[in-house]
């Protein structure tokens, strides 16, 4: 409870000074910050390459199709759209997913704009740090000392892709911190080429069922995300911190193109 009423404060104080919630709130109640605009969020790129275990590598693969052939157990649970979550599923092709039976090469093509049904079947929650057909290896450590942007330090499940478009060319590295608080950040280190197909990457988060709670973070004419860009999404704190966030306006806005 005092992380989380911690946490609001963090969030009330970013949007009472800042431009930088930009994203939601979904239908869930996850809201998103970004690193542009005065007072946003802190760019702090926490690599775990090397000393952080290859999970997956390859081209259209998973944690269990590739190098650990199973999902990757988390050293702490995570709460993740009210479900408590012990293991995921990294895919080369920019996602992590709850559904512990994903090879990767089941969903090549984005997912926009969130909410959206995936483009192949699945049962899981996904967690989109750039989804796109991509290849490259996906490294998992935890960190119990990792840095929150607005709450100082906390544990953390880090996924890291070092990756290129399937074309061999961009190499790039993201990831994304799985704080033990719920809070999810997304960070971008030399930034995103963009497709050389021309469609669009996907960054957010997307519920399970029927698939119509979700938070979409980029999006529009297959807008990259630069280097040095990190969001972070987290839950409005109560019922009565939202109505709050309603009378700030926050709920009135919605994904802007950077």
């Amino acid at each position: 409870m005092k992380q989380r009423l911690l946490a609001g404060a963090a969030i009330l104080a970013l949007t009472a000074t800042t431009q930088a919630a930009m994203f939601g709130p979904d239908g869930f109640g996850y809201i998103g910050f970004d690193s542009v605009g005065k007072g946003a969020i802190p760019f702090n790129y926490q690599s775990i390459v090397p000393g952080g275990t290859l999970v997956a590598s390859g081209d259209d693969v998973s944690s269990i199709s590739s190098v650990s052939n199973a999902p990757v157990t988390l050293a702490v649970p995570f709460t993740f759209y009210g479900e408590t979550v012990t293991s995921m599923v990294p895919t080369t092709n920019g996602y992590i997913t709850t559904n512990l039976s994903e090879t990767g090469f089941e969903d090549l093509t984005p997912d926009w704009p969130l909410p959206a049904l995936p483009s192949s079947p699945t049962t899981g929650k996904r967690i989109y740090v750039l989804h796109q057909d991509l290849q490259g290896d996906v490294y998992y450590q935890y960190n119990a000392n990792a840095q929150h942007p607005t709450d100082g330090t906390i544990g953390a499940s880090i996924f890291q892709w070092e990756a290129s478009y399937v074309d061999g060319q961009s190499f790039f590295s993201m990831q994304a911190l799985l704080f033990d608080n719920g809070d999810i950040l997304m960070q971008y280190l030399n930034g995103d080429p963009g497709s050389p197909f021309g469609d669009i990457g996907t960054t957010g988060i997307l519920n399970n069922g029927a698939f119509d709670v979700g938070l979409g973070i980029n999006g529009g004419q297959n807008q990259p995300n630069t280097a040095g860009y990190a969001v972070l999404i987290t839950l409005v704190p109560t019922p009565g911190a939202f109505g709050l966030f309603g009378v700030m306006g926050v709920s009135a806005v919605r994904r802007r193109r950077r």
